[in-house]
C-alpha cells in the first residue's frame, strides 16, 4: 500500500483504514461532545505509536492526509468569537468548508445545545462559493438559527477568519470516537 504521506508520518503506513462510507456510516459525529488539545506534531508521533490497534484511519484515493480550507463568518462585532468565549449557551459558528481532495464543500453551522453538545448542520454548496454566503446559504442559516433558538442570533455574516490546513482522521476500532 502505497499512500500519499505530506507530513512524513510513516507509522500512519501501519494502520488499517477506513473509507470516507465507513467514517460516516460509522461516526458521522453531526451530533458530538468535542475536546480539543494542541500538541506538538513530535508527540503525535509518539501517541501515534500506540493507537494503531485501537484506531483506524481514513483513506480516499490511497490518501490519508487530507487538505481543508475553512472560512468562518461573524458579524461586525464578532458575536460568533465573543459567544463562544463567554461560553454562552446559545451560540453558534458558520463557516464554509472545502474539503480540497474530495472535491466536496459545505455550509456549516455549530450550535450548541442545553448539554453542550456540538449539534451540526450543513448543506452541499458549490466548491466556487466557498468563501461567500449565497442567498440559499443565507436562508438555511436563518432557518436553521429558528428552529434550534427560535430568533436569529447572528445577521449581516461576513469572512472573518480563512484557514487552510491538513488533516489526518482517526476513527475507533470500537465505539464512534474520532479523533482528527
Amino acid at each position: 500500500m502505497s499512500t500519499t504521506n505530506p507530513i512524513n508520518l510513516p507509522v500512519l503506513e501501519r494502520f488499517a483504514s477506513i473509507s470516507l462510507a465507513g467514517l460516516n456510516a460509522k461516526a458521522a459525529m453531526l451530533t458530538r461532545l468535542d475536546n480539543k488539545y494542541i500538541v506538538s506534531l513530535d508527540v503525535v508521533a509518539k501517541a501515534l505509536n500506540h493507537w494503531e490497534k485501537q484506531y483506524d484511519v481514513l483513506e480516499i484515493d490511497q490518501q490519508r492526509v487530507f487538505t481543508y480550507e475553512t472560512c468562518y463568518f461573524d458579524d461586525a462585532q464578532l458575536s460568533a468569537y465573543f459567544d463562544h468565549h463567554r461560553g454562552r449557551r446559545q451560540r453558534l459558528k458558520v463557516r464554509t468548508r472545502n474539503y480540497l481532495d474530495s472535491q466536496q464543500c459545505f455550509l456549516e453551522i455549530k450550535l450548541k445545545d442545553i448539554r453542550g453538545v456540538t449539534i451540526k448542520k450543513r448543506m452541499a454548496y458549490a466548491p466556487e462559493e466557498h468563501g461567500i454566503i449565497s442567498a440559499d446559504g443565507q436562508q438555511f442559516i436563518a432557518d436553521v438559527q429558528q428552529e434550534k433558538y427560535q430568533k436569529q442570533i447572528l445577521q449581516d455574516l461576513r469572512a472573518t477568519l480563512h484557514m487552510r490546513y491538513k488533516r489526518i482522521t482517526f476513527v475507533a476500532k470500537e465505539g464512534s470516537e474520532r479523533l482528527t
